[in-house]
């Protein structure tokens, strides 16, 4: 059985790269770089060949520092402590999108936690914090009571500008 899947392996690779002289050149250079320091950014098949499957989400490159993002969790923080939630799962929730987790780690927690015993989906998550971001901007929702938290009223949360 191992050979039929060393022969399916080797189908999709053209014969110069399976080459011994090829195979040989390629791990001086391989050695090389590795002892320089570089990483590929795609995955490595056992016989050398790179494959078409990048490391990492693509997305993980564009992550730098923006100041919106950073404004808004801000926000989010603050929400979590002012907020009056509908259940202590969407305060759950919250707290676990405050910290910056994705919507999938969000469900994975949420399953593990043994007060909510339920199978949630990204749909569903996505749909509690979006409801919440809602409130969260909707100046009427804050108008309802005066929140303040540390000096910040509900009026600088909704009408902040960096002038």
């Amino acid at each position: 059985m191992k050979k039929k899947k060393r022969k399916k392996i080797e189908e999709g690779i053209p014969r110069a790269f399976r080459e011994p002289d090829f195979l040989e050149l390629q791990k001086k250079w391989y050695d090389r770089l590795a002892r320089n320091g570089f990483e590929d950014i795609e995955w490595t098949e056992p016989q050398g060949q790179n494959s078409h499957y990048l490391k990492g989400h693509i997305m993980s490159a564009r992550k730098v520092y923006n100041h919106a993002t950073e404004e808004h969790f801000r926000r989010v923080r603050i929400h979590l402590v002012n907020a009056k939630f509908d259940s202590p799962l969407e305060r759950y929730i919250w707290k676990r999108y405050s910290l910056g987790d994705s919507y999938r780690t969000i469900i994975k927690r949420v399953e593990k936690t043994k007060k909510f015993n339920r199978r949630y989906s990204v749909f569903f998550i996505h749909g509690k914090i979006h409801k919440i971001i809602a409130q969260m901007y909707d100046k009427r929702y804050w108008e309802e009571d005066e929140v303040k938290w540390e000096g910040i009223s509900a009026a600088d949360l909704i009408d902040s500008s960096d002038d």
